[in-house]
């Protein structure tokens, strides 16, 4: 199965998904910032300041840890919750 065609350009072949190939947003690793998963700008500088800087940072967290370390509340909670799940990822468990 070759996606070459003769102008060197990829070709969908038959039976093909155009959406499995083309895809726009890059995969989101553990050093990505947390700009990435767009979080609000108060919210984004409170983690900042708690040292929280990459994605990684934030997922190895648990709620508890969040809440009882970094004096985060439940709307905040929410918010990192809901961005992360944008994205596939989780909080730690």
């Amino acid at each position: 199965l070759s996606l070459k065609s003769d102008d060197g350009y990829a070709d969908l072949t038959e039976g093909e998904d155009k959406e499995t190939i083309d895809n726009d947003e890059p995969e989101l690793n553990d050093n990505a910032p947390l700009l990435d998963i767009n979080l609000s700008v108060a919210l984004y500088n409170t983690l900042k300041k708690q040292n929280i800087v990459t994605v990684g940072d934030l997922i190895s967290k648990t709620t508890d840890e969040l809440k009882e370390d970094f004096g985060l509340d439940a709307k905040q909670i929410k918010e990192i919750e809901e961005k992360l799940k944008a994205k596939g990822l989780t909080l730690s468990e």
